[in-house]
């Protein structure tokens, strides 16, 4: 009976680990600011709709993002931004790929 309920335990246990995944969420509010500064320098009629992925290595960054045009927010594109960091520790779009 003891060894039944310590496998009920570690299998609990094992289960919720692994819900968890292994990688800390990433706060995307600062990207989210960075390319919306990107976008009004470059003239572009495009907003954030969401993060599908953001990898933070350093003073560097990347993230796959779900645009929408202002004017026809039904019809949504996806684009990677490639972020660096600055002295002041603000994020900045260095480049993107549509």
């Amino acid at each position: 009976m003891n060894g039944l309920y310590l496998a009920g335990v570690i299998l609990i246990a094992l289960t919720l680990a692994g819900c968890r995944g292994g990688e800390p969420e990433v706060d995307s509010a600062p990207f989210k600011q960075a390319i919306e500064t990107y976008l009004r320098g470059k003239n572009m009629g495009m907003a954030v709709h969401a993060f599908k992925s953001i990898s933070v290595e350093g003073d560097g960054a990347t993230a796959s993002v779900s645009l929408y045009a202002a004017d026809v927010p039904q019809v949504k594109v996806r684009w990677r931004f490639v972020f660096a960091k600055g002295a002041d520790g603000a994020w900045s779009v260095s480049s993107h790929k549509d």
